[in-house]
């Protein structure tokens, strides 16, 4: 608090006081997608939206992103939403309380297209990027969280067009970035590569071969870097480096290329969706050893990673529907078939009770919410309406999805909530 105000002059500093923006702790955190570097999708933070409350929410405001909203994160009253733009893809930093933008920055396209990652940390927001709109390079760039003003680049240079798309998206930990870079065959072979959050710079890069890299979003856990992988055309499915040097550490074959990854508590969880494996599969972390697998019936679509709370599985099956695991066991606790028409396209978010899962369809809600326990349908977004589907956020009493019945970015909370305003003391 100022001076002035430990003086006792409260009317005069309430006069000066504005609405909370990028330093508002209240707002809670969601720093990357799938909230962390695990992916376990889980924000034990929350406590105010909840079974007994979530039905009442009502929307705060919406905000349009150029081109629909492919990832987003939260940090410190803060949306950072990432654009495909009609022509050339940006970022926007969005309030968090009022819905209004803060700044816009052209990023580039980083050939990944559709289903990349966002995160935020140390005051950077980092995606993917290109040097022009056509992806052509294509890497990942570092923006300021205050400005929007690009800090760092770091585009691979295969030396020929097109150059090294995104193929692995990023995740943050401990003060790296890791990523997977496409490659480009006969030219150059894709890697797995750290770099540093602050400067860009190069710490290591793996090369398993070419055509190696899946569609994966890198996950990180216990000293270890999970990705998809591919090395010489064989298909293995999971690769561990070691966290610090890059060194392999040990790979499981799968069968699918393109798996995902859920890290917790020592077990690396594999969503896994090929013509001959349909599974979830859960590992031992440290070494790739089998603990269990999950079987179910789905198709060869791209799977999602699962989310870990309190000792259970919560997944979006291939085949549409929602289903509860002992995260120990694999045992089937619960599954809710979902409406096919309605199918469930996005991980989904998990947070005090309550699990919101993004869908798709006609004529169908944009996002539905059901409870842990049993898996009984809460709520669902009455506003219909076209998006991407990077997974709901859930932080601070609010909920954040993405949605174009109301702009791209929606913010929904508690009755009331709009009215709630916090402030901070101009210095």
């Amino acid at each position: 608090m100022s001076r002035l105000c430990s003086r006792g002059f409260i009317a005069l500093c309430l006069l000066f006081a504005v609405p909370l923006g990028a330093g508002a702790a209240t707002q809670g955190t969601w720093g990357q997608t799938y909230f962390d570097a695990g992916h376990t999708g889980y924000n034990p933070s929350e406590t105010t939206l909840s079974p007994s409350n979530i039905a009442t929410v009502q929307l705060l405001w919406g905000q349009s992103v150029p081109g629909g909203t492919l990832s987003f994160a939260l940090d410190r009253g803060v949306i950072y939403a990432e654009g495909q733009g009609s022509s050339t893809p940006v970022l926007e930093a969005i309030n968090a309380s009022t819905g209004s933008v803060l700044w816009t920055t052209t990023t580039g396209n980083d050939g990944y297209f559709l289903q990349g990652t966002i995160a935020v940390a140390k005051g950077l927001v980092f995606t993917g990027c290109g040097l022009n709109i056509d992806g052509n390079p294509g890497g990942i760039c570092a923006y300021s969280e205050a400005t929007g003003t690009q800090v760092w680049n770091y585009i691979p240079d295969c030396k020929c067009l097109p150059n090294n798309p995104v193929s692995g998206p990023l995740v943050y930990s401990n003060g790296a970035v890791y990523f997977g870079d496409g490659g480009f065959p006969s030219h150059s072979d894709p890697y797995a590569a750290a770099l540093s959050a602050s400067s860009g710079q190069l710490l290591w890069g793996y090369d398993p071969g070419p055509q190696s890299i899946g569609g994966g979003a890198f996950a990180v856990g216990d000293g270890l870097v999970f990705f998809s992988c591919n090395p010489n055309g064989n298909v293995v499915g999971a690769c561990a480096l070691n966290q610090s040097t890059g060194n392999l550490a040990w790979t499981y074959t799968t069968g699918d290329s393109n798996t995902q990854f859920t890290f917790d508590k020592g077990v690396l969880y594999a969503s896994v969706s090929s013509r001959s494996n349909v599974s979830i599969t859960a590992l031992k972390a440290a070494d790739g050893t089998l603990l269990w697998s999950y079987p179910y019936v789905g198709d060869n679509f791209t799977a999602r990673p699962v989310a870990i709370a309190k000792g259970r599985i919560y997944f979006t099956g291939t085949d549409g529907n929602l289903y509860a695991l002992h995260a120990k066991t694999g045992k089937l606790i619960w599954s809710d078939t979902l409406n096919t028409s309605c199918s469930a396209l996005s991980a989904p978010s998990v947070a005090n009770g309550v699990i919101y899962v993004d869908q798709q369809g006609s004529n169908c809600p944009e996002v539905s919410a059901f409870a842990t326990s049993n898996g009984a349908l809460l709520w669902n977004n009455p506003d219909p309406g076209s998006t991407l589907y990077p997974p709901p956020i859930i932080a601070g009493g609010v909920l954040y999805i993405p949605n174009g019945a109301c702009g791209s970015v929606c913010a929904y909370g508690l009755p009331g909530a709009a009215r709630r305003r916090t402030f901070r003391v101009i210095r």
